[in-house]
Formats: C-alpha cells, sequence, structure tokens
C-alpha cells in the first residue's frame, strides 16, 4: 500500500525537479542575452560617439 503512494510521489516530484531545473537554465541563458544585448548597445554608442566626434573634428 505504502510503496504503491509512494511510487507516483517519487514521479512527480522527479518531474518537478527536472522542470525547475530546466527553468533555471532558460533563466540563465536569458540573463546571458540580455548581457550581450547591453554589451552591444554600449559598443554601438561608443562607434557613434567616435564616428560623430570624426565628422566633427575631422581628426
Amino acid at each position: 500500500m505504502i510503496v504503491g503512494m509512494l511510487l507516483p510521489m517519487s514521479c512527480v516530484s522527479f518531474i518537478s525537479i527536472n522542470n525547475l531545473i530546466e527553468n533555471e537554465n532558460w533563466l540563465s541563458h536569458t540573463f546571458t542575452v540580455i548581457d550581450k544585448a547591453d554589451y552591444f548597445m554600449k559598443t554601438m554608442v561608443d562607434a557613434e560617439t567616435g564616428q560623430r566626434g570624426y565628422l566633427i573634428t575631422g581628426i
């Protein structure tokens, strides 16, 4: 009787833990993408600033 109850509970716990791990991986990936997008934006702003300075001063 107890084994019959423990087996489904173990399966549900295993699936829940796997879902939790997968969600954490996606969250980590999302933050990585956001960081790379921020770095790209900063690089583009720096490039625009440098180009503007060159066009204004010619140096």
